[in-house]
């Protein structure tokens, strides 16, 4: 397509944007382009790849002041201005590289896609098919006169890991389906910090962690449904106990006027080229299969759409998860 307008229209620069998996900018130039040339046809850092005819010269700055055509992606510059005839003729054949170009990039995007889903039913199958082995196993162990005190908790601890698999499934498709009721009321914070030191102080200690607790004090009230948000702030300090060996900081505050939850351990956290798609369902799905802790990888995309439906924000910072939510009116 380069060659094809340059042989048409003897353009001094020209410059390809392809965007994908990693966005590539194609730069056709009759002279070399200098790096802070390339800087401002390439404001977002893709990989840039260089066509020079004569590269003894060096393009000006002055070129971006020359006549242009344009679409989306693909900008040409000459010293001449361009006939409409041109104009026409740069619109049909860049259209027509466009869609083979299109074509290739969802193709690959319906592969990824396709990849990841088989991924996800295996992970999903195999989260399903372990507590309920281990069900059957203390079952039959109890049928056959084992020791109720030992295979009977086991057999309650697995049907409970089962329920929430199960309940996170249907929780993403009634979330992504828009059938979820909400109930607003103000709540303080201090029930949804309470609630998760109750349910998770005990695994804690099992594992030799510290669980603390660091509270700012009369924070306003936030508008939440309080179970949906019990449910957030469970999936991250279960996310917190699977990761740390060692200390869990739960922390309240007020900022920028909406009330700020951090929790924060100190296990080796998440790279910031992960910070977005660690809430991306079907993106963390895909590193789970190398991960020791188990689980669907579906806690996380649900706590950011429950936080969202609340009119907050959820992000991650190296170890440390942060949810704000809006003061209660």
């Amino acid at each position: 397509m380069i060659d094809g307008l340059d042989r048409a229209l003897s353009f001094s620069l020209c410059s390809v944007l392809i965007p994908g998996d990693e966005d590539v900018l194609l730069v056709g130039s009759v002279y070399e382009v200098s790096d802070e040339l390339v800087k401002v046809l390439n404001p977002t850092g893709a990989k840039v790849i260089k066509t020079i005819k004569n590269p003894a010269k060096m393009l000006s700055f002055d070129v971006l002041q020359y006549s242009s055509l344009s679409n989306d992606c693909i900008k040409i510059y000459r010293e001449t201005p361009f006939t409409h005839e041109e104009e026409t003729f740069f619109q049909a054949i860049t259209a027509q590289a466009a869609a083979p170009v299109h074509n290739a990039q969802l193709y690959q995007k319906t592969a990824r896609l396709e990849k990841l889903k088989s991924e996800f039913v295996s992970i999903v199958s195999h989260e399903l098919r372990t507590p309920l082995t281990s069900i059957k196993n203390s079952l039959d162990i109890l049928e056959a006169g084992g020791e109720i005190e030992k295979f009977l908790p086991m057999a309650q601890r697995n049907a409970r890991r089962l329920d929430t698999i199960v309940a996170d499934l249907l929780d993403l498709s009634k979330i992504e389906a828009g059938k979820i009721n909400y109930n607003f009321v103000p709540t303080d914070v201090r029930t949804l910090v309470e609630y998760v030191k109750s349910e998770f102080g005990a695994a804690a200690k099992e594992k030799g962690i510290e669980l603390n607790v660091c509270e700012t004090k009369n924070l306003p009230p936030v508008s939440a449904d309080v179970s949906r948000l019990e449910q957030v702030m469970s999936n991250l300090v279960s996310n917190a106990v699977k990761f740390t060996h060692d200390c869990i900081t739960i922390k309240t505050e007020l900022k920028d006027g909406k009330v700020l939850i951090s929790v924060t351990d100190n296990g080796a956290g998440v790279a910031p080229e992960n910070y977005e798609k660690i809430f991306e369902p079907f993106v963390q799905i895909e590193s789970t299969l190398a991960r020791s802790t188990g689980g669907t990888g579906l806690g996380l995309s649900i706590a950011k759409k429950l936080v969202e439906a609340h009119g907050g924000e959820i992000w991650a910072e190296g170890s440390s998860f942060k949810v704000t939510l809006p003061i209660s009116a």
